[in-house]
């Protein structure tokens, strides 16, 4: 499967991308995880999930949710991204209830589902382009939905600074925000926004922040052909040095071999892909 990519400018966003640690942030859309190859774990509220080759995941809008890869195995997945809005009569669910487990194990995925997303490969530039992309998604969840185990969404407490937190990172990570100005921004001292950090989080503020921001430029990387400054700048970082130095810490390489060794992946699955192919077609002796 070659997935597109989509800048979420028009509502919806799908894309391959090497599964990597993402620190707990929350969005305003619906975000789908199919199971390419390898292991992960969505982490959402205090539950891990095991995902495996082939399942397929549901995280609603406006829930703390955070990846982990634990094997060094590869592990790649299609995600796609939808505003609510564009879902019909399926927004009001998204907004009125959760998924007791997120996760929907490859045996019980509707083969319709697979069908959907293979198709989604011939989307990008064919005529009626969007259209063609929400038939297949109202396939995909008319199958999943019935899949999963929903519950009423507890409301929100104006009080759950942890959410608030997260919320307000998640969407000011671009800007040049410090632990003064999120704190200010929030209505509660450095101190107590400290704390939350050491304490739920288990890392500091400049950590997570700069943890959210390589999430958003590997996606990036993996993604797009800009240029690795233009990446480092549009994810918040305040400098190309600052944006290496970070990559090396958490990737143990720079920006351009990360993008590289991923260039290099791709190829070398694209040919396993097309070696298979060929034998499949190969006349018979």
């Amino acid at each position: 499967m070659q997935a597109i990519y989509k800048d979420m400018q028009n509502d919806f966003s799908i894309y391959t991308k090497r599964n990597s640690h993402t620190p707990p942030h929350l969005h305003s859309y619906l975000e789908c995880v199919y199971m390419l190859e390898g292991s992960l774990a969505i982490g959402q509220e205090q539950e891990l999930y095991p995902m495996e080759t082939g399942d397929f995941a549901v995280i609603f809008p406006e829930t703390i949710h955070h990846y982990q890869v634990f094997s060094e195995k590869s592990s790649r997945a299609v995600y796609f991204m939808v505003s609510p809005e564009k879902l019909g009569s399926f927004a009001e669910l998204f907004r009125q209830c959760l998924p007791e487990n997120p996760v929907i194990p490859s045996a019980k995925l509707h083969a319709d589902v697979r069908h959907a997303l293979d198709s989604l490969q011939n989307v990008q530039n064919a005529p009626y382009q969007e259209e063609l992309f929400y038939g297949y998604l109202f396939v995909i969840l008319a199958r999943i939905l019935p899949e999963l185990t929903l519950r009423d969404r507890p409301a929100p407490e104006s009080d759950d600074l942890v959410y608030q937190t997260v919320s307000y990172i998640s969407r000011h990570f671009k800007e040049d925000i410090t632990l003064g100005t999120a704190a200010l921004a929030l209505g509660v001292s450095p101190y107590v926004l400290s704390r939350i950090f050491s304490s739920v989080f288990h890392i500091n503020f400049n950590g997570y922040l700069n943890g959210i921001r390589l999430s958003y430029a590997c996606s990036q990387l993996e993604n797009t052909d800009f240029p690795i400054t233009e990446i480092a700048m549009e994810s918040g970082f305040s400098s190309l040095r600052t944006f290496n130095r970070v990559c090396r810490d958490h990737l143990r390489m720079s920006p351009r071999d990360y993008r590289k060794r991923l260039a290099e992946e791709a190829e070398a699955a694209e040919g396993k892909k097309n070696r298979y192919s060929s034998h499949l077609h190969c006349p018979a002796r």
